[in-house]
């Protein structure tokens, strides 16, 4: 799980909202990982780097399931 996003406070709209809003950042922040030509970007090429991104991605995913849980109580 992406650290800016442990302790998310999920109990509170506002909370969801901080929440929603670190996440698009460190999906922006992924994004940014592909705007460089591939000669120059080595960041895939290990099996680490491809399962650190993996992580990333599930705990993001994983996240906005359980705010869009939290939502529907609502």
């Amino acid at each position: 799980m992406n650290p800016g996003l442990i302790g998310a406070d999920l109990e509170t709209l506002s909370g969801c909202q901080d929440t929603l809003n670190r996440a698009e950042s460190t999906l922006i922040l992924l994004a940014d990982l592909f705007t460089a030509l591939p000669k120059h970007h080595t960041i895939f090429d290990s099996n680490e780097a491809r399962h650190g991104m993996f992580l990333q991605l599930t705990g993001l995913a994983n996240l906005m399931a359980a705010i869009s849980d939290r939502l529907q109580r609502e």
